[in-house]
């Protein structure tokens, strides 16, 4: 809608009516504001200092770049998802829904100076990776592909958490393509740019000291990373921090060819070779496109500039420079020209990070100095002696932890005393359910307030548990009947208490209570199984939601862990779980309303 309104304002009520006709009941102001965030996060854009969108309050938006249309090269619409297509001549990304050798290519992540990077499935092993074509102005460089797949063979020889990893190196058409791990996340430039200033201290060391766990691998290998810049750091879901494009790195040698200047923010490489594709890479000249890309000129070190010889402190050089950006929110050498910029690393001295940031504490500051030395003899000469002082660091703001260790040997010969005592009593009193077993739903109990959280969430958490052939729920005409029995009406809500006396009745063997309510800012779900006969709550598990829109996948977590503290074996649990937000809906609403019309037929 953006690039039809040709820079015209595209109001908010215009979107609402073009992706929500007809009066459809959603949050559309939130849902609107959602994705205009993910289009700024593709472009790299900025709502307070924008390059692409712009936001016209309470109005809505527009585009400020100019428009350039081009025929596609395919015809998506005519895809056959079994048959292979030629490699695109853009990076438009014309390969998705594509079989690609042993992949289906699903969509595309990026692209940028080194190529096109797509998520796909390994139709053999059934499991997600990125592919990453070689643009066409490199690979038809007659050297070009040797040399990419020496270099790759290289970088896979790095295995390690913090380096993304290789999987292998295929050819299609005649042109190579890499197979990468594929990682969810968010670079570490996204990180910095979002921040609008300094990262916590916690997070800085955290992500520092585990570049430089990656770094220090990597050269012990003899590997020179030489574009160490946040763009290249991703830092992962899981809270790992991994190296990216190490395939575009260089094995050090006694002369370097041309620099690496292209910035590339796709999902790159590593994994295990053999030795000798070191060897045989070690004059072999980069792969890396030149260009003028003020990001990675920003993080080059004096004799990267300079063109003389590299070292691993090349590296320390250029991650000092990340680090003094995580830990103040601004570059050390900022400059409008590649050339201001340049001379700044030559000659000048970076403020003082703690003047910058007064959280700084001393010793962090001391080891940003130190690897921003322009003499490399006085700079850190390994990644391992900057990784020992950022622990160090890292021990002194929290020291309770630190010390808290000192006691654990202690602990540890008490807790022993008490181990074989308490296993003896978990045995004696465990209680699981086998297959045989019949189970009771309670109503869920809807602490919150919000109605969309009661019997729609009630018929979520018994899909949930019906998806394994493990448990079996007690029918809903038989609880009916059962109430009939109890002298009970049939409109009778199915609270804990009675779910026992209907559980006792039907010599089901236990109750499955849950609970929603507030916990501050979150949502809290409790689910637990009571045994029928004593009344007693046999197990317990709970979860929680951050987000409205995340409590139908944390019950669905939820019921996933009560199962297995049930007794259903672990191949079990993992063959019969399908995330409940896509067996059913993420949205409470739509499960509202299924509810309800559900009632309506059965009533």
């Amino acid at each position: 809608m953006l690039i039809e309104g040709g820079g015209k304002v595209v109001t908010r009520e215009k979107i609402r009516k073009r992706l929500w006709p007809n009066d459809t009941i959603v949050d559309f102001d939130h849902s609107i504001n959602v994705a205009i965030g993910i289009l700024r996060r593709t472009f790299g854009d900025s709502a307070d200092h924008p390059q692409y969108i712009e936001t016209l309050a309470r109005r809505g938006y527009r585009l400020i770049v100019p428009v350039e249309w081009q025929e596609s090269t395919a015809d998506i619409s005519k895809v056959d998802l079994q048959t292979s297509a030629p490699l695109p001549a853009n990076r438009s990304g014309g390969l998705t829904g594509k079989r690609i050798s042993g992949y289906r290519v699903l969509e595309v992540l990026g692209g940028g100076g080194m190529g096109v990077v797509y998520r796909a499935e390994d139709l053999k092993l059934a499991r997600p990776v990125a592919l990453k074509f070689l643009p066409e102005e490199v690979a038809e460089q007659k050297a070009a592909i040797p040399r990419f797949e020496r270099e790759a063979q290289t970088a896979s020889a790095l295995n390690h958490p913090n380096i993304c990893t290789i999987y292998g190196i295929e050819e299609y058409q005649g042109k190579p393509f890499i197979v990468m791990e594929l990682l969810e996340g968010e670079a570490l430039s996204t990180r910095l740019a979002q921040s609008h200033g300094p990262l916590g201290l916690t997070t800085v060391l955290e992500i520092a000291i585990q570049v430089c766990s990656g770094l220090q691998a990597a050269h012990a290998k003899g590997i020179i990373h030489r574009d160490v810049k946040p763009a290249n750091i991703f830092l992962t879901k899981d809270g790992s921090a991994k190296i990216l494009d190490f395939g575009l790195a260089k094995l050090a040698s006694p002369e370097e060819e041309q620099l690496a200047t292209t910035e590339d923010t796709s999902l790159p490489l590593s994994r295990n070779s053999q030795e000798s594709a070191q060897q045989s890479s070690l004059h072999l000249p980069s792969l890396t496109a030149s260009g003028t890309a003020l990001g990675t000129f920003a993080y080059m070190s004096p004799e990267q500039i300079r063109k003389e010889k590299l070292g691993c402190c090349t590296d320390l050089f250029s991650f000092g420079l990340v680090l003094f950006e995580m830990a103040t929110g601004r570059r050390a050498f900022p400059g409008e020209s590649i050339e201001v910029v340049h001379e700044a690393i030559l000659q000048q001295i970076p403020p003082s990070a703690r003047v910058l940031n007064s959280a700084v504490p001393r010793r962090l500051n001391t080891i940003i100095c130190k690897a921003l030395e322009k003499d490399q003899v006085r700079r850190y000469q390994s990644a391992a002696e900057m990784r020992k002082d950022l622990l160090q660091v890292q021990k002194e703001l929290h020291p309770g932890v630190h010390s808290a260790r000192s006691w654990l040997g202690i602990a540890a010969a008490i807790l022993v005393l008490f181990t074989g005592a308490a296993l003896y009593w978990r045995f004696q009193n465990r209680i699981t359910l086998s297959s045989s077993d019949t189970l009771v739903l309670a109503d869920m109990n809807n602490q919150t307030g919000d109605a969309a959280l009661g019997d729609g969430m009630n018929l979520a958490l018994q899909v949930a548990l019906q998806q394994t052939p493990y448990l079996s729920l007690l029918g809903g005409d038989k609880v009916h009947e059962t109430l009939r029995r109890l002298q009970l009406s049939a409109d009778t809500r199915i609270t804990p208490e009675v779910a026992v006396q209907v559980c006792r009745k039907t010599n089901s063997r236990a109750v499955i209570s849950a609970s929603i309510g507030d916990a501050g800012n979150r949502f809290q779900i409790s689910l637990s199984a009571i045994d029928c006969q004593s009344g007693k709550t046999i197990k317990q598990v709970v979860q929680e939601a951050t987000t409205r829109e995340d409590i139908v996948r944390s019950l669905g977590l939820s019921a996933f862990q009560l199962r297995a503290e049930l007794g259903e074996s672990r191949d079990s649990v993992r063959r019969f779980n399908q995330p409940l937000d896509r067996a059913t809906s993420s949205s409470p609403d739509a499960l509202q309303f299924l509810a309800l019309g559900t009632l309506q037929r059965d009533y």
